[in-house]
């Protein structure tokens, strides 16, 4: 990737609503991780466009879990413990 390459709020928009158009024509469940990201402060951020911080991480991981525990049919709450987070990625 070139180092002067940017994204901007327009094409990002522009982008999802593209992707959610059809993921919704087939039927799919759109978690919109994007509008989670505009809530949250700058502090969250770890760089330009990560969020390898502690609230960054329990904000995205709790959404994450809102979708996915009840599809896996979980019936006890389940959030995101701050005590298992870790200041690098896991999985990346």
């Amino acid at each position: 990737m070139e180092k002067d390459f940017k994204r901007y709020n327009d094409e990002i928009n522009k982008y999802n609503k593209c992707a959610v158009s059809i993921v919704k024509k087939y039927g799919f469940i759109v978690n919109d991780l994007y509008t989670t990201s505009l809530t949250l402060p700058a502090e969250a951020h770890s760089d330009p466009v990560h969020y390898y911080t502690s609230i960054g991480t329990e904000t995205f991981a709790n959404q994450v879990l809102s979708y996915l525990v009840p599809a896996l049919g979980i019936t006890e709450k389940t959030t995101y413990k701050e005590a298992l987070y870790t200041d690098k990625p896991i999985g990346i």
